[in-house]
């Protein structure tokens, strides 16, 4: 088990260097040098002020639906566990590695079990996932040509089953919780034995309501929409010519191809996929390769400001630490 996982490992790392050294390949570098250096600072200030921005409009999503299951957790502290878990996001391998660092947080702060801050984690994903696939599907009918070629016809379906799907979940583990003394009835398949435990592991969400999750989606297309402003502010400080709407399809694609567990933290991956769905649209190779690393950079540099909030506060900050019972 332990030598599947280091293969495993060893084949993500492989991915994400060649996507990545092909990205960096494709940069005509003569010209970036010379676009870097001409570069407005306004814009990469505002992008990098716009991803800080992001942060505490997810980190007050999160508080909501914490609050939905009666945990009080601050939002400034929840803040801060964003910001630490997006520099663990670049140092740990997988996408889940800030997940882990937020749940332990969290769990370290307030008065509640890992599996429920993890159930409200996972309700964050769900919910982000579906936000991709709404703004994917308003993107899609400013470039309809760009939805033929790319085959995204199945957008709207995914949106509207991803949509029921999470408003329907909060009266199923209800369900399942009244249901729990006589589980042996729904049969000894495995599959349902693995399904039965994974409702189980997200019962204690059971009391978030819809107009918790309806604010919390709110909140991730607000989250979102920032997220797609950072990318647009880098391009225009790099002069390379974009539009919102273009962005509108570009990154949901970008950012739904990264949840696929194929490379260490979607490194390399999302760099890629933002140079072919740029290409879509007429944006050169080079061009779309020096936005991507650009806006790596950015991320990366949102990353080591929580990591050094992290190392500076430590142990001693109190909202980190577990409370006294």
């Amino acid at each position: 088990m332990i030598h599947r996982r280091f293969v495993l490992l060893a084949l993500k790392f492989l991915v994400a260097i060649a996507a990545l050294s092909y990205v960096i390949y494709i940069v005509d570098w003569n010209r970036s040098i010379n676009l870097l250096q001409h570069a407005d600072l306004r814009w990469l200030s505002l992008g990098y002020s716009l991803s800080l921005v992001s942060l505490f409009v997810a980190a007050l999503r999160w508080t909501i639906l914490l609050r939905a299951v009666n945990q009080i957790f601050n939002v400034i502290s929840a803040y801060r566990a964003y910001l630490t878990g997006t520099f663990y996001s670049l140092a740990m391998p997988g996408v889940i590695g800030g997940d882990v660092a937020r749940v332990w947080l969290c769990y370290r702060e307030i008065d509640a079990s890992v599996s429920l801050v993890t159930a409200t984690v996972l309700l964050e994903r769900a919910l982000g996932v579906l936000t991709l696939l709404i703004l994917l599907n308003v993107g899609i009918t400013f470039f309809p040509i760009v939805n033929s070629g790319l085959g995204l016809g199945i957008a709207p379906f995914l949106a509207g089953a991803g949509l029921f799907g999470v408003f329907v979940l909060p009266s199923l583990l209800r369900r399942f919780a009244r249901d729990e003394g006589r589980q042996d009835g729904y049969g000894n398949s495995r599959i349902i034995k693995a399904f039965s435990l994974l409702i189980k592991e997200l019962v204690p969400i059971k009391s978030v309501r819809v107009v918790h999750l309806l604010v919390a989606l709110l909140l991730s297309v607000i989250f979102q929409l920032l997220d797609i402003a950072v990318t647009y502010s880098i391009a225009q400080a790099l002069s390379i010519k974009l539009t919102a709407s273009m962005l509108l399809v570009a990154m949901p694609i970008v950012y739904l191809v990264t949840v696929l567990p194929i490379s260490p933290g979607g490194l390399g991956v999302r760099e890629g996929a933002l140079v072919f769905v740029l290409a879509q649209f007429g944006i050169s190779a080079a061009d779309a390769a020096l936005l991507a690393l650009t806006v790596f950079v950015n991320r990366a540099a949102v990353g080591i400001l929580g990591g050094l909030l992290h190392l500076a506060g430590g142990s001693r900050i109190g909202t980190f630490r577990k409370k006294e019972i």
